[in-house]
């Protein structure tokens, strides 16, 4: 099960994704792949929580999603990155 706040950060990644491609500020050479493997790496970071009968997410963490996001959201520079980190940190934030 996913808690309602993973849900909604998942929700805000989305929008930041969104976001990220209209940008005029970052360079537009990002695809669907680098956002799907960003989402990818966070759900293998994510700690798991077993009972007998369901699976608890525990959750994405701030310091996950910048690795993510580092791991997957290169080739800008630092100015282009910084930018980038604060649209998805910020399109999370509101959706929390």
């Amino acid at each position: 099960m996913i808690s309602s706040r993973t849900e909604a950060i998942v929700h805000g990644l989305c929008q930041g994704y969104r976001q990220v491609l209209m940008s005029s500020d970052i360079p537009h050479i990002f695809h669907d792949r680098d956002f799907i493997y960003m989402l990818r790496e966070l759900r293998f970071e994510m700690t798991k929580n077993s009972t007998d009968d369901d699976t608890y997410i525990d959750g994405i963490t701030p310091k996950s999603l910048l690795h993510a996001l580092e791991d997957n959201f290169n080739g800008i520079n630092e100015e282009q990155f910084q930018r980038l980190v604060q649209i998805f940190f910020g399109c999370c934030s509101k959706r929390l």
